[in-house]
């Protein structure tokens, strides 16, 4: 029987004998599973110096920091739970002031360990994207975090990687990559008929905000248009003009307008001189109707692959729909205004008729003397409604009544005029933002290109800052602003979003560079490779193994082998671009982030060790979670084959103060923790 490890006592109960288990010496190594993703994966050559660990973002980080050197670990993450203003529980960097980071630095250099900077989990994402769309307000709180992060990573770490998480927004995971997905065809899906039900959104390039969404299942109608076959019977390309005059050729299948012109699709004011398909009075209905036609996503797809054939385009379908449909609401404002504008003309000629009537009659009335004046008298009856014959008339002269008239006209021509401009207002509206439209990937990798060069910029200088406030001998790595793949829901979770993260923001770098520094492209380019990384955790990427559709028939061995094909497929192109640049280590089943002993869930975790080492990257960091924060490192190192020897700084570098004393191995052990009598220190100094 072996000792309950994961118990807090050696004993199952109370009344257990000691003598139930097997001592110590014959026990197993603690590690004694191998997931069937891992078996036959050769051992890591890796040492405790590149497995490295965060420390507990519940504790005070120099605490943790103490703590963590005395277990022997070489390289250690500072971690912040806290945003905004910290407390106790949830500190923040600016939790710790200089002299608390001053002695974070100086026992990093003491004991020869390297640190890097976790900025808090509570913010995600660069682009802003909140409840609404992209916020700006949104983007500079989570900005304003991640400087706070390089700001105490300046002073109290060694340098390296400053990590965030990314979240830039939320984005169907079928769509993109189900069975039918945009990018692959890999199955996967967040839940059951989420490729039907989720909604697919597009917004102003302007605001940021959303403007339109459309979920698969549902239906819209749009108005039926004539073309030049169905109005004029072309069933071959003929020569014409357009309709601005110029010769073309016009197509059975292009737009015309009622003379039989050319309509440019992608002119959106030529859009609306097309001719709607009339229908004639339907005896059943008792009105006239234009011809309208009923769209599902498959028409929709059809429609918007042949836009995008004819005009070179890339419209996606939530695109060519939202462009539908406000279409259709600047037809009903253009119409307004038409409307308003044909009464216009009839009132304007009735208002002109009048006023010469009036100009004639008020002179001659001027001539005239009182008595005359009668003779020119009118009754009318006062109103409009019925009655009218009960009611006693007014008698008026000719000039009240046509001033009167007069008064009326020019009320109505001054509705007319604020009904029309109105409509003519929203029609130009939404006409701007038709212009707008644009992708949620088209907006926000923008908006997080823009963001992570401003923190590779402040990166680069602050690594400068850092080296002038350090010894020459005291060690520093530049700065690099690392995202983090997340949630497989957020866009940045999947390995090509991640890379595409990265392209933009180097791309914005070189250009901030060049324009507000006027340095050379080349330089710029190797900068932003330098400043700006990625942080890779495969125990976030093994999230997406819970929404990976299994095929028929497909064995345990075979689905995992699958995954892993499809993991490092991706990591390949991270690779090759450069782009990776910091490590995570954490395990789980594929369904959430639970932060198992590594080992003990189903990520590829000593497959991902190994291809990240053959390619020469040892920049590992092992996460711990709620239940394991001070068993998870050796527990790691030893399910890696890592050696748990380390050297200690002999002395602090010549020149400066040193803080503390030097942690070393404890040189007692006692309890359940005393090892066999063969075992001994690596200093050869015998046990007390």
């Amino acid at each position: 029987m072996r000792n309950p490890k994961y118990l807090t006592t050696d004993y199952f109960g109370a009344m257990d004998r000691p003598s139930y288990f097997v001592t110590l010496d014959e026990q197993a190594p603690i590690h004694t599973y191998q997931p069937s993703n891992a078996q036959g994966v050769p051992q890591s050559t890796l040492t405790p110096r590149e497995l490295g660990a965060t420390l507990n973002p519940m504790q005070n980080q120099l605490q943790a920091l103490q703590a963590k050197i005395r277990e022997g670990a070489s390289k250690m993450e500072f971690e912040f739970m806290g945003r905004q203003k910290g407390n106790s529980q949830q500190s923040t960097p600016e939790s710790y002031g200089k002299e608390e980071r001053e002695m974070m630095r100086a026992l990093a250099q003491l004991n020869d360990i390297r640190t890097s900077t976790h900025a808090t989990p509570q913010v995600s994402g660069l682009a802003g994207f909140g409840e609404r769309g992209f916020n700006k307000a949104q983007q500079h709180a989570t900005i304003h975090e991640v400087q706070r992060a390089i700001d105490f990573a300046k002073d109290a770490s060694t340098g390296g990687a400053v990590v965030l998480h990314t979240g830039e927004w939320q984005r169907p995971i079928s769509t993109y990559y189900g069975e039918k997905g945009r990018n692959e065809q890999m199955g996967f899906s967040a839940y059951d008929d989420e490729d039907l039900k989720a909604e697919l959104l597009v917004v102003d390039k302007e605001t940021g905000q959303f403007i339109q969404g459309i979920s698969k299942d549902k239906k819209i109608f749009v108005p039926q248009w004539h073309t030049a076959q169905s109005l004029f019977g072309y069933d071959s390309e003929q020569e014409g003009t357009d309709v601005e005059g110029n010769p073309t050729i016009i197509r059975p299948d292009d737009y015309i307008d009622q003379y039989g012109r050319k309509i440019d699709e992608t002119n959106i004011n030529q859009l609306f001189r097309r001719v709607p398909v009339y229908n004639e009075y339907d005896e059943n209905k008792g009105d006239v109707r234009f011809a309208t036609r009923e769209m599902g996503w498959e028409e929709l797809e059809e429609e918007t692959r042949r836009y995008n054939e004819k005009y070179n385009a890339s419209l996606t379908p939530e695109k060519y729909f939202a462009q539908q449909q406000l279409d259709t609401q600047i037809l009903q404002a253009k119409g307004q205004s038409l409307y308003y504008l044909q009464q216009y003309n009839t009132y304007k000629e009735e208002f002109e008729a009048l006023r010469t009537a009036y100009d004639f009659y008020n002179k001659l009335d001027e001539s005239l003397s009182d008595e005359e004046k009668w003779q020119i008298m009118m009754q009318r009856m006062p109103g409009r409604g019925s009655g009218r014959e009960y009611v006693r008339p007014i008698t008026e002269s000719i000039p009240e009544y046509l001033k009167r008239q007069l008064q009326e006209a020019e009320l109505s021509m001054r509705h007319i005029h604020q009904s029309s401009s109105s409509a003519d207002a929203q029609a130009a509206d939404l006409l701007l933002r038709r212009e707008n439209i644009v992708s949620m990937e088209e907006y926000g990798l923008k908006e997080t290109g823009k963001a992570l060069a401003k923190l590779a910029e402040e990166a680069m200088d602050k690594s400068k800052e850092a080296r002038k406030m350090r010894h020459p001998d005291e060690k520093w790595e530049d700065l690099f602003i690392a995202p983090e793949n997340w949630h497989p829901n957020e866009y940045g979770s999947h390995p090509d979003e991640l890379l595409k993260i990265v392209r933009a923001g180097r791309e914005e770098f070189v250009k901030r560079l060049k324009d507000n520094r006027q340095m050379d492209e080349e330089q710029a380019k190797e900068l932003a490779e330098k400043h700006i990384k990625t942080t890779f955790d495969i125990g976030h990427l093994n999230m997406w193994r819970s929404m990976m559709k299994r095929e028929k028939g497909e064995s345990e061995e075979q689905f995992q082998e699958r995954f892993n094909k499809w993991v490092f497929g991706h990591l390949e192109k991270l690779h090759k671009e450069k782009a990776i640049g910091h490590l995570h280590l954490t395990d789980n089943f594929g369904y959430n982030d639970e932060h198992l002993h590594i080992g003990q869930g189903n990520a590829p975790v000593k497959e991902f060790v190994k291809w990240m080492e053959e390619r020469g990257y040892t920049d590992f960091i092992i996460e711990a979670g709620s239940f394991n924060p001070q068993t998870i490192v050796p527990d790691a190192w030893s399910y890696l084959g890592a050696s748990h020897a380390r050297n200690f700084a002999s002395q602090f570098p010549q020149g400066r103060i040193g803080v503390g004393a030097r942690y070393q191995a404890p040189n007692s052990i006692v309890g359940s923790y005393v090892p066999s009598n063969e075992w001994t220190l690596w200093t050869g100094i015998p046990l007390e």
